[in-house]
């Protein structure tokens, strides 16, 4: 996985429906002129081999596992902790707000070369994410 600081990490990114979509949301934050990116969110790209244990490590977030629970996905009484999860064109969009000032962490979700678990989830779960409106 990788944590995406700027726009300028999107070069690498094969896949420009995905590129685009994160680029658009890079976009959007930078309207609020009076933060840093890092101060409104962290953007982390799933890639092949990354294990959802490896991302909940990393962000320390309970993805698969239940917040108020010993319930892990796709046990029927997990219940998803994310604000938003989406579905794009080759990817999905899990949100996360952290805190009370609404400090986001959105993770990048490939539908390709994703970890089983993860991938069922989002299939399970998301929703269609409405069209993007690009904005400059």
């Amino acid at each position: 996985m990788r944590r995406l600081h700027t726009p300028d990490d999107l070069a690498s990114i094969a896949d420009t429906s995905l590129s685009g979509v994160i680029l658009q949301r890079f976009t959007e934050l930078a309207a609020y002129d009076d933060y840093t990116f890092d101060e409104l969110a962290e953007f982390w790209l799933i890639e092949p081999g990354d294990t959802v244990e490896d991302l909940e490590a990393a962000t320390q977030l309970r993805i698969v596992h239940d917040w108020f629970s010993d319930a892990r996905y796709p046990d029927p009484d997990f219940s998803p902790a994310w604000e938003v999860l989406e579905a794009h064109a080759t990817c999905y969009e899990m949100v996360f707000i952290t805190n009370d000032a609404g400090y986001g962490i959105v993770l990048w979700i490939p539908q390709y070369g994703t970890d089983a678990t993860l991938l069922a989830m989002c299939q399970r779960y998301a929703t269609p994410a409405p069209p993007l409106v690009v904005t400059t």
